[in-house]
């Protein structure tokens, strides 16, 4: 399932983009402080203030990042160019942009404020962060797998990401699972497009809550794993072939912090 792009770059790109063109290039200055100072006020003149959350230096010289959530876009020293896309380091064949987006996916979803529905084991040796449709074709198929997930060691805890917008039959459903009593038998209900009682007085808001996440996380597509380093893992993976990336995801980060300095 696809969503919108309510991505950053399309505010960035829209809105900045053709007058940071026109603006003539100044010579940068020779501080690295003062001349951050002076990209975030070029930026901020063009760009509306709720698109941009940070701008920092970024390890690539003469390039800053823009931050919103876990998207990032970067523009020129002299504030006049801006890029969109994925920077990589050719030299240790490192994607810089992801590497850093990563962190500050683990960082937007350790603080969302309602929790998910999760399937595991009691005592999972791994937890990955699931964002679902109840309509999508791999999110169903995912889910009629859960009990080799539970069997592998790994618990999936879900946040619900509609297609569409409120009052749409998937937006709906999600609704209906989240207000049901039983959370995880309405979740199997629905994906297996069995009815569920109406939402009633319940408060739908951690519906919206969920979606919202998915956006400052820069999340586009269904189902969406994410890993406790805030890995994305984009689709449908069968229980083995994600144990398998689980466990050499965490053997690199284990050799990582082995390493010298």
């Amino acid at each position: 399932m696809k969503l919108p792009s309510l991505l950053l770059t399309l505010a960035l790109m829209m809105l900045g983009a053709n007058a940071m063109a026109q603006e003539s290039g100044e010579s940068a200055s020779v501080d690295a402080t003062e001349n951050l100072d002076a990209v975030r006020a070029k930026v901020k003149e063009r760009i509306p203030r709720d698109a941009i959350e940070n701008i920092i230096m970024s390890e690539v010289p003469g390039l800053y990042e823009i931050r919103q959530g876990a998207l990032i876009a970067y523009v020129t020293s002299d504030g006049r160019y801006l890029l969109q896309g994925n920077v990589l380091d050719m030299e240790t064949d490192t994607d810089i942009t992801e590497r850093s987006m990563s962190v500050l996916r683990r960082e937007v979803l350790q603080n969302i404020d309602v929790e998910g529905i999760t399937f595991g084991p009691e005592n999972p040796k791994y937890t990955v962060s699931v964002f679902t449709d109840i309509d999508c074709g791999f999110c169903r198929r995912m889910h009629r797998e859960i009990d080799s997930y539970t069997q592998a060691g790994i618990a999936i805890r879900y946040y619900l990401l509609p297609h569409g917008s409120p009052n749409t039959p998937s937006w709906t459903k999600a609704e209906q699972v989240w207000c049901a009593a039983d959370q995880q038998d309405a979740m199997t209900r629905a994906k297996n497009d069995q009815s569920l009682p109406p939402v009633g007085d319940c408060d739908t808001g951690p519906v919206q809550e969920h979606v919202m996440t998915a956006v400052r996380a820069g999340l586009r597509g269904t189902p969406a794993i994410i890993l406790a380093d805030g890995t994305w893992i984009k689709g449908y993976r069968p229980a083995q072939v994600l144990l398998a990336e689980l466990e050499r995801d965490t053997g690199a980060a284990t050799a990582a912090a082995a390493a010298p300095n």
